[in-house]
């Protein structure tokens, strides 16, 4: 009996010391705001975030459904994290023909805009880019700098994130800004226009005229139809289509990245692709026929018809591989 109770005391006083002696996690304070709003099939839905992830998917109701939910984690107490959730709303407004979202942040916010370089002595011209390039190569080196200046500002300033998880009708119009985080949408039949600062986006089973745009960060395609256009200026491009006859045309453009088709064997396709310091490769499996360059690739893919593909490289390898 002595010796069950000396062990159960011995446990006893080893657990109080490990719980005692592991430190405590960063704080972690949430608020949740969810709103459910009329929508019509064909309506546009309209988001602007800083600082969070954003999740799109389709649904059969005539209903926006909305859920933000604001984070605030770090060294806060629950008074501090109130104060930080005052200061960044969630504005919600139904306006003609759609829904318009938006996370605001005070104004003062944006007063330490931080400077990018533009007080910096300016590069020489390159006589051998022109005028264009030389432009071009600066407009370069000002967005890789932007998301990480952007995401220390955000941090520093407002230590808040938004998340939001929409569902809306699948043949809604979508139009998604975010700086910092990443978008999520499937299943959606609508127009897609998708712009991300600094993170990835995802675009699942989508089909219609999408359009999304990535300055730091990749962009992944999985199974689209209608018409798509992907760009990034540092991230790679990926498309995967099972149903190539649901795509129309394809184009994709990255400056610092590598651009994949993944196709399934016998798939038709006109092919337009450009790598300028890269390389094109095409699966041997592919019947490719064609004009091969040392950074041009133009031509048909296993024979006439199907969608027009066309992807351009600055600096990276464009692949066509079978699915």
């Amino acid at each position: 009996m002595k010796s069950a109770k000396l062990f159960y005391l011995t446990i006893f006083l080893l657990t109080s010391f490990v719980s005692s002696s592991v430190p405590a996690g960063p704080a972690k304070f949430e608020r949740r705001q969810q709103e459910t709003i009329k929508f019509s099939s064909g309506d546009s839905f309209c988001l602007v975030n800083v600082n969070g992830p954003v999740r799109i998917s389709a649904w059969d109701r005539e209903e926006c459904e909305i859920v933000a939910v604001k984070t605030a984690s770090g060294d806060l107490t629950a008074e501090d994290a109130e104060r930080w959730f005052e200061k960044v709303n969630v504005e919600v407004k139904k306006v003609a023909g759609g829904v318009e979202v938006a996370t605001k942040y005070p104004d003062k916010f944006f007063d330490s805009w931080p400077d990018f370089g533009e007080s910096e002595k300016p590069d020489a011209f390159d006589e051998e880019l022109g005028v264009t390039g030389t432009w071009f190569a600066r407009l370069v080196s000002f967005l890789s700098k932007l998301p990480e200046a952007f995401s220390e500002l955000v941090d520093e300033k407002y230590p808040v994130e938004v998340a939001y998880e929409v569902k809306l009708p699948g043949l809604a119009d979508v139009d998604i800004t975010n700086v910092n985080g990443e978008i999520e949408i499937s299943g959606l039949k609508g127009h897609l226009n998708s712009t991300i600062v600094n993170g990835t986006i995802r675009l699942t089973g989508l089909d219609g005229r999408l359009e999304a745009t990535a300055v730091s960060g990749e962009i992944v395609a999985d199974n689209p139809g209608g018409s798509v256009e992907l760009n990034t200026v540092n991230g790679s491009l990926s498309v995967s289509v099972a149903e190539v006859e649901r795509l129309k045309t394809v184009e994709c453009n990255t400056v610092n990245g590598n651009i994949t088709f993944r196709l399934p064997a016998n798939s038709q396709a006109k092919l337009d692709l450009s790598a300028l310091n890269g390389g094109v490769e095409i699966d041997e499996a592919f019947n490719f026929k064609g004009k091969i360059g040392r950074r041009t690739v133009s031509g048909e893919l296993t024979g006439p018809g199907g969608p027009h593909i066309e992807a351009n490289a600055l600096n990276g390898r464009i692949e066509i591989k079978i699915l």
